[in-house]
């Protein structure tokens, strides 16, 4: 079990937690909530970065324990190949500068890749919602902490955070340890998010 306790010094250093500096906000269609979850009774919902994430919180009917479920947007299978295609031209595209110790503040490296790629979308021909939830994606994986970017942005709710095998965990302020619906993909992805987190922490684990 690894706890990342510099979640705090991370979140203090500021260099991490901007909000998108853009003025049109993202259609909101890009999310699909879940309604209700059997066995468990949702207790609250709120939005963690306005219509790109949120959070439901459940608790167990029968166990009492709880459940800190975040909600993303999703890709089907014709949006994860565009994903891909979308994320070589953004490696290739240095204008982007979707490097973490280049200086560059993280609102505007968001607000550089949100115009690529949404404009890249519309002029394949597809939704301008597409757009959007593959910007937030390749945000999500590139400039941010993949599996780990809602809990870390989640700034008022969220104490800390503990991965277990590829399972994550986090300390709610109002109810405690509670169990997640976020997972990754293997162990090695795991490393290398702690590794991340520790740079920009200027602290090692």
């Amino acid at each position: 079990m690894r706890n990342l306790n510099l979640l705090s010094r991370l979140r203090s250093s500021g260099r991490t937690l901007q909000r998108i500096g853009i003025n049109s906000p993202p259609p909101k269609d890009i999310l699909v909530p879940i309604k209700a979850m059997p066995g468990y009774k949702e207790l609250s919902s709120y939005n963690v970065e306005e219509g790109y994430s949120m959070v439901k919180l459940f608790q167990n009917i029968r166990e009492g324990g709880y459940l800190y479920f975040a909600i993303e947007p999703q890709l089907n299978a014709r949006e994860k190949r565009l994903y891909e295609t979308y994320l070589d031209e953004v490696k290739g595209e240095a204008s982007l500068e979707l490097n973490f110790h280049d200086g560059t503040p993280i609102d505007l490296k968001k607000k550089r890749l949100r115009k690529f790629i949404v404009n890249r979308a519309i002029s394949d021909g597809y939704p301008r919602r597409v757009g959007e939830k593959i910007y937030y994606h390749i945000y999500r994986n590139m400039l941010f902490f993949g599996p780990l970017t809602v809990p870390i942005q989640d700034t008022n709710m969220v104490e800390d955070i503990t991965m277990t095998q590829n399972k994550v965990f986090i300390y709610h302020k109002l109810y405690g340890p509670m169990q997640t619906n976020l997972t990754f993909r293997g162990e090695a992805e795991g490393e290398e998010l702690i590794k991340r987190i520790a740079e920009l922490g200027r602290k090692s684990v």
